[in-house]
This record gives C-alpha cells, sequence and structure tokens, in this order.
C-alpha cells in the first residue's frame, strides 16, 4: 500500500486509521494527526458529495514536512470557497468552522481535470535551513561559474543584480531589528509572574547572549584564519561603503557604557538603533506593566499584538534567506581569487 491510498466514501475511517498509523511512524506530534485527520474526513466527505468518485490520497515529506495530498476527479470544486458561519446553527456552518480554523493549512488547485488538494500536518522549523544550506552550495556552483562569463555580463549580475538583492535584505533586516528586540522584549518582561522569576530568566538571558557572542567570535576568527590567510583580495563594494567614526579623545571607557544605557528621552534609542537602550526601555517598561498589572491589561494585549505583527514580518523578510545564502556565496568566491582560497584551505 505503501503512502497512497485510494478512499471511497465506505472506507474513509479505516483508512483514516491506517494514515493515522503512518502519521505516527513520520514522529507527528499527536494534536496535529487529530487536526490533520478531522480535515481529512471532512474534505473527502465534500468531494464525494461533488462527485461520488473515489479519491487518491497521498501522504509525502519534503524536508521533514509532512503533507497530504488529495486528487479527485469531477467538476471544479474548492470545499474552501465562500466560508461563512453567519448562521452558527446550521450543519454547514458547524462544518465550516474546521476549515476556518486551518485555513492556513489547507491549499486548492484546479489541474488536468481534477480537483487537488493539499494539507499541511506538520511544518518543520529545520526545512528553511536545509533550504539555506542547498542556496550556499548553489551560490558556490554559480560564483565558480561566472569566471566563464563574459566581463561585462559578470560586472552587471554582480553589481546592479547582486548587490541591490543584498543591499535591500540588510536594510529590510535593519528596519525590523529594533521594532522586534523591544516589542518581544517588553512582552516577555510584562509577563513575568514576580521580580524572582523576572531575575530568573533575566540571568539566563544574560548569560545565553555572552556564550552566543563569545561562540560566534570563535567561529567568525576560525574561518578567517582557515579560508583568509594574508589579505583579502576585494570585498563587495557594499561592505566598504560603511564608515565608521571611532572617537580617540579619551571619553570610551566602562563607565561611559554603564551611563550610555540610560537614553535622555524615549525616541532616542528607537531612531538611533542603540540595542542596550533598547533593552534597557524595554525593561523599565516591562517591569513597570508588571507592577501595574490589570490596570495596563489593554495596553499589554496591544504590545502582544504589535509583538505578533513585527515578528511576522520579520518572519516574511526571513523567507528570502536562502536566496541571501546564495547570493553571498556567488559573490564571495567572484569577487576573491578563488585559487588562494582553495590553497588555504588545504594547509
Amino acid at each position: 500500500m505503501g503512502n497512497t491510498f485510494f478512499i471511497s466514501l465506505h472506507d474513509i475511517h479505516i483508512e483514516s486509521e491506517n494514515i493515522s498509523e503512518l502519521l505516527k511512524k513520520y514522529h507527528v506530534p499527536g494534536k496535529e494527526i487529530v487536526q490533520s485527520l478531522l480535515l481529512l474526513e471532512e474534505i473527502l466527505v465534500r468531494l464525494y458529495e461533488n462527485a461520488g468518485q473515489t479519491a487518491v490520497v497521498k501522504v509525502y515529506r519534503v524536508f521533514g514536512s509532512i503533507k497530504i495530498a488529495i486528487t479527485a476527479h469531477g467538476e471544479e470544486y474548492n470545499p474552501f470557497e465562500n466560508l461563512s458561519v453567519w448562521d452558527s446553527e446550521s450543519e454547514e456552518a458547524i462544518r465550516n468552522v474546521i476549515f476556518i480554523a486551518c485555513r492556513d493549512r489547507l491549499s486548492y488547485l484546479r489541474r488536468a481535470g481534477k480537483n487537488c488538494i493539499s494539507i499541511n500536518v506538520h511544518d518543520a522549523g529545520s526545512k528553511y535551513m536545509y533550504f539555506t544550506f542547498i542556496g550556499m552550495i548553489l551560490g558556490i556552483f554559480f560564483g565558480f561559474g561566472m569566471k566563464f562569463f563574459p566581463q561585462a555580463a559578470s560586472a552587471f549580475i554582480m553589481e546592479k543584480i547582486f548587490s541591490s538583492i543584498q543591499s535591500l535584505f540588510m536594510n529590510a533586516i535593519s528596519l525590523l531589528m529594533i521594532p522586534v528586540l523591544f516589542f518581544s522584549l517588553v512582552t516577555g518582561f510584562s509577563s513575568f509572574s514576580g521580580k524572582n522569576e523576572m531575575g530568573r530568566i533575566s540571568s539566563k538571558v544574560i548569560a545565553i547572549f555572552l556564550f552566543t557572542t563569545a561562540l560566534s567570535i570563535f567561529i567568525a576568527f576560525g574561518i578567517g584564519k582557515l579560508f583568509f590567510k594574508g589579505e583579502i583580495s576585494s570585498l563587495p563594494e557594499n561592505l566598504t561603503d560603511f564608515s565608521i567614526d571611532v572617537k580617540t579623545d579619551g571619553g570610551f571607557s566602562l563607565i561611559s557604557i554603564l551611563t550610555g544605557i540610560i537614553p535622555k528621552n524615549l525616541v532616542i534609542p528607537i531612531f538611533e538603533g542603540n540595542p542596550l537602550q533598547v533593552i534597557f526601555l524595554a525593561f523599565f517598561a516591562g517591569i513597570a506593566m508588571t507592577s501595574l498589572g490589570d490596570k495596563v491589561a489593554s495596553i499589554r494585549n496591544i504590545f502582544n499584538e504589535a509583538c505578533s505583527l513585527v515578528t511576522k514580518m520579520m518572519g516574511m523578510v526571513m523567507y528570502f534567506m536562502p536566496l541571501i545564502a546564495f547570493n553571498s556565496m556567488a559573490m564571495l568566491l567572484f569577487k576573491n581569487e578563488i585559487n588562494k582560497i582553495g590553497r588555504a584551505s588545504c594547509r
């Protein structure tokens, strides 16, 4: 039987058990299995009511994500159109509730005279890691291949297309970084039940921050030592556009860092993008809302909704990470001498 099932109206419950066992073998959480089977049974019933034919159900896995594909012959019929629950006592409204609740997991397509429906059973959080890794590999090959392109074409692709894509992505990250940091921290701090919990979580956050910072520095130095012994022949142009103003008047000290954590007003941290000041402001606002409790419940809800909004926006930007990985690796291998990188990696 494998992962393909031919299901008629009379076989729904029996085949649902078989599909449930298959999903368990894929280590799908029980809640997602129940929801997916409810969706599957309702879709099969509606397709049978529309055409009265056996449906073909396939369960497959792609990069850790589990999906159920349903195909059935018949007239064009999208069971997700015009979903309504206005008359909550009607049978149709009750049947629509599950579709409305799980609409983001369903998709419909009309293809080759068939109604094709897909159920997203389980979304693997690591799939974007696979896509990013594939993007890096493809970028390496493309960077090598660019050496054989005409010079004018290579210059146009690198300077006009790849540099523009990288600048757009970095601008989007810079746009959302401070709002995500601020709203997520305020939401987190304001949800603590007491000072003891806040102190315990805060110490863990600081410890994780210091550990990840040290690990990032170690990895960066390791990669630089391994691949870039000596001077780098060239860097992407947008990396050389930044200028750093370093003050040498002797005012840089631990005391100046500590006193600079507290901003002079509420808008300076946002406009200047100072992470330390944003963290302090979020921590201060979170403590205040925790102390006030239910008096600021409406404000807390606004911050929660704002956090969801900016987090979703950041997630939409991160969808392009595989493209950026491809873009960055291609630029790196094209603009630096590949033979030097190869010799350095062999030492």
